[in-house]
């Protein structure tokens, strides 16, 4: 007698062993196709019931035709699973990036849809791995199922527990691989999960089961077992540990999970930019349905000897989920195994953030666009590398590195604007850039002060509440050809505070040949209606903003607290 069902015999007194049926709860395989076989075996074995739990992919016509019909006639029991079973605890439970919503959702959306695809109702929800989370029975119960499959949780005096309408089922995994006529006969829930298998060895050997092995109660559906456990119901949010089917804790260390570790970050990026205050709700909906599909539970087990620490399907995914937030992603994304090459464009795309304690740097991604002013002239003089920020009590020191500074300077000459946000406070400065630059910033990073270079001349300016900037300074640009460096020392009285703390937005243009020397410089307006030359931001952004000239493009600041 296992340990399991020995508990659930003394909760559930008086029932005894022979009393309680057996639920057998299947969890095909995400390709299984064979419903025939399902279908023939209902049919030889006339005292079968089944619970099968389908996620909406495997809702097809064929799994229609062959289970429908059993469902109506009462033999099979249907149960909704989310798309990719995932564990929930692991990716909708962790404190630093919650997502109990998103639990309720798909939970609600699956059992929806596997009615929808089969026509035929689904009482039941089975969770990825049976494992639970207190924070999320509340949403779960909320999806709307009868009952909801988990592991052999604990509850004094009480063998279920309930949540609003629905009942939570212990139940515990049968043993993987050959099957014995005992697994199949044994009293009590037990699931035979081959979600991640390629075939169906529970099929095999319910095709291989005597013809008089039977419970001693007999086979029932889920729902039966549940009412055949008499005595109080525990109030779910009671339960002090959901564990899976296994019995064990859903619970892995992030550092000591490369998997868990980069869905987390990508999952943490979504909570920042959904609390940024600038977030677009079209762009926040689609990470959350890119980061879904990274919360297959295949990708959180553990590797094959020789298998990358990070799946490259699951990589590939987190890093679409920063790229759809215009955010960087961690460079542990882009190391690639010695056994794994890396996927077509698998490069950093965000603008990278570095820091000292008296500096700081911000490097444009690789393949980073610029556009030259003249047909076959080069863009290198327009291309923004990086940009540097250095001080100390009497200065601070801005250094942007450009693809080229040719000894004599081209024609027209390379403009360089640096706006500083001083506060990241929406409605606190401008969103207006300097005059004619066919670009705006976003409202949390309206700019106090810019900073601007028109070869040796230099300009620090101040956005005013009247729209019209006011020139503070005239300093001096100090070009070094070697390194593409072109440097501004600005002093520390005109420009106070915390640069740690603040925004850059940093760009390129070319000076209007017609109309040199102006203050702040024009900025030359290509025929396309081009303004802007090059960027500091990242390359998704790049290639909107330089893909509709003429059309004026908010562009983003960068700062330390955007890296993830």
């Amino acid at each position: 007698m296992k340990l399991w069902l020995a508990a659930v015999l003394l909760a559930a007194a008086p029932a005894r062993a022979q009393t309680l049926p057996s639920a057998l709860v299947w969890l095909p395989a995400e390709k299984f196709t064979d419903w025939s076989k399902v279908d023939d075996l209902l049919r030889r074995r006339a005292d079968l019931k089944l619970t099968v739990a389908l996620t909406p992919g495997l809702a097809t016509p064929a799994a229609k035709d062959a289970l429908k019909p059993w469902a109506a006639a009462g033999r099979v029991e249907l149960a909704a699973r989310i798309e990719g079973d995932p564990i929930l605890p692991l990716v909708d439970a962790d404190p630093a990036a919650p997502r109990p919503d998103d639990a309720l959702e798909r939970a609600s959306e699956s059992k929806r849809e596997v009615e929808r695809r089969l026509g035929a109702p689904t009482p039941g929800l089975v969770v990825g791995g049976g494992a639970l989370d207190v924070s999320l029975v509340g949403p779960v119960a909320n999806a709307g199922s009868v009952w909801t499959l988990v592991g052999p949780f604990s509850a004094e005096g009480s063998s279920l527990a309930a949540a609003g309408g629905t009942l939570f089922v212990p139940a515990r995994a049968a043993p993987r691989g050959v099957l014995l006529s005992v697994d199949l006969t044994a009293p009590g829930a037990w699931v035979f999960d081959e979600s991640a298998d390629a075939g169906s060895a529970f099929l095999d050997a319910l095709a291989a089961l005597p013809s008089g092995a039977r419970p001693d109660a007999g086979w029932t559906t889920v729902s039966a077992f549940a009412a055949a456990l008499p005595g109080p119901r525990a109030d779910a949010a009671s339960v002090a540990a959901w564990p899976g089917w296994d019995g064990a804790p859903a619970a892995a260390d992030p550092a000591a999970h490369p998997a868990l570790r980069a869905y987390l970050g990508a999952a943490e990026a979504v909570i920042r930019y959904q609390n940024s205050g600038t977030a677009n709700l079209k762009v926040l909906e689609d990470a959350a349905v890119l980061l879904r599909r990274a919360q297959d539970a295949r990708f959180l087990r553990a590797p094959a000897p020789g298998a990358p620490a990070i799946a490259p399907e699951l990589r590939a995914r987190v890093l679409a989920v920063y790229r759809r937030l215009h955010r960087s992603a961690p460079d542990s994304l882009y190391a690639t195994d010695a056994s794994t090459s890396a996927i077509e464009g698998d490069q950093p795309t965000g603008v990278r953030a570095a820091s000292g304690p008296d500096w700081l740097n911000f490097d444009n991604p690789a393949g980073s666009l610029a556009l030259a002013p003249t047909a076959g002239a080069s863009p290198e003089a327009w291309r923004l590398k990086s940009l540097r920020v250095e001080w100390d009590e009497q200065h601070v020191l801005f250094g942007l590195f450009v693809g080229q500074i040719d000894a004599v300077a081209p024609q027209p000459r390379p403009v360089f604007d640096v706006y500083i946000d001083l506060n990241h406070i929406v409605g606190a400065g401008s969103i207006r850039l300097l005059d004619g630059r066919g670009a705006f910033a976003a409202a949390r990073d309206a700019w106090e002060y810019a900073l601007t270079v028109v070869g040796t001349d230099a300009r620090l300016w101040r956005a005013s509440a009247d729209g019209a900037p006011e020139e503070l300074a005239t300093l001096t640009a100090t070009a070094v050809p070697a390194t593409g460096e072109i440097r501004v020392s600005v002093p520390r009285d005109l420009l106070r505070g915390n640069p740690p703390r603040w925004g850059y937005l940093a760009l390129s243009l070319a000076e209007d040949p017609r109309r040199p020397g102006l203050s702040p410089a024009a900025p030359l307006v290509g025929p396309d209606g081009s303004v802007l030359r090059g960027l500091l931001a990242p390359l998704e952004v790049q290639q909107t903003v330089f893909s509709r000239p003429g059309v004026p493009q908010r562009v983003p600041s960068a700062r330390l607290d955007a890296a993830p």
